[in-house]
């Protein structure tokens, strides 16, 4: 894609069916996980909340969290009080007492890639990834890998940055440091509308050299700055910070490390953006956003968060009148100011 952002029309069906297709491959395999568990049985014999079933399963609490998510959007569990249950689909065809148990079928799947590496994931804290993955943790990435990196997140991130381009009200930003930012398309999409004074891109250095082409094809605005977000300081003179598909990739810890060293670096007045596919508050649902979810737990150290997940991780470091607001397809953007 070459020439102006201005000349390209905006997509006219949503992307939303291309994520559930693009995640749906993990569905079978969290059914036949949970089978192998003993997840069904456990559910049947008494509803459970997502702490119990962490402990009976001896399994993490992303990876519960991630499992049952699924399964409720499958339809295979029911969440009531904060205790999870069987649906009647699950108790007639996923329990070996009853005559119409399809687990045998299922359990040919069992040793399936998708199976094995779910199976991992959940088990233990930590993070499974490949060569690429962890270069990419540790800040330093090849120029190949750089490329395979920002080539993959553009693909799905330009239509959503056309969406909160042109749908997220940009009034209070003038300045914008998009951190992180990969191919540097949100902030070329969010310049291009809204006409702002600045925006640059802070991204790893080999991803820089990936955003400036990007920019160029663009004809944009925009400057990059080489950063370590985690290692280095953030650069002054920004009224806001945003983050797309940043805080999904680490821990709490690290999330509200990069939260307050946003509210650190703002003078009074600024804000931080927070770009994100949203799991429901009640974490029973929403099959895509928890299938995202799974995602993160296979491959990074994080989740998808709820807005009040968010909010707790905002307001930790000091941010106040903190909302969140639909953007595009499944994404949002949750906000806060530092007063």
């Amino acid at each position: 894609v070459r020439g102006s952002l201005l000349d390209i029309k905006p997509p006219t069906a949503p992307d939303t069916r291309l994520w559930d297709v693009w995640l749906s491959y993990f569905h079978l395999g969290v059914v036949t996980v949970s089978n192998k568990l003993g997840l069904f049985n456990l559910l049947s014999e008494s509803p459970s909340t997502a702490e119990e079933i962490t402990k009976k399963l001896n399994i993490s609490s992303r990876g519960a969290e991630a499992i049952v998510g699924i399964l409720c959007g499958l339809k295979l569990v029911v969440k009531h009080f904060d205790q999870y249950q069987l649906t009647e689909t699950s108790k007639v065809y996923l329990l070996e007492s009853t005559p119409f148990n399809w687990l045998p079928r299922l359990e040919k799947l069992h040793f399936n890639e998708t199976h094995n590496e779910i199976m991992k994931a959940i088990q233990v804290e930590t993070v499974h990834s490949d060569s690429s993955m962890l270069s990419w943790e540790s800040g330093v990435l090849t120029d190949s890998q750089a490329l395979n990196i920002t080539k993959s997140m553009h693909a799905h991130s330009f239509p959503a940055a056309l969406g909160a381009a042109k749908n997220y009200n940009w009034s209070n930003t003038k300045k914008l440091l998009d951190i992180a930012g990969g191919s540097g398309i949100f902030s070329i999409g969010i310049e291009k509308y809204n006409r702002l004074e600045k925006a640059t891109v802070a991204e790893l250095p080999a991803v820089c050299k990936c955003t400036q082409n990007y920019i160029q094809q663009f004809k944009a605005n925009v400057d990059t700055f080489e950063l370590n977000m985690f290692t280095q300081e953030f650069p002054k003179g920004y009224d806001t910070h945003f983050f797309s598909n940043v805080f999904h990739d680490w821990s709490l810890k690290d999330c509200k490390t990069l939260a307050q060293k946003s509210f650190d670096s703002l003078s009074s007045g600024g804000h931080i953006l927070l770009h994100e596919m949203l799991l429901r508050d009640t974490k029973d649902g929403d099959l895509t956003p928890a299938s995202f979810s799974l995602l993160m737990l296979v491959y990074t150290r994080g989740k998808q968060f709820t807005a009040l997940e968010l909010q707790q991780i905002l307001s930790g470091a000091g941010f106040v009148d903190i909302k969140a607001t639909a953007t595009y397809g499944y994404y949002s953007i949750v906000s806060g100011k530092k007063p």
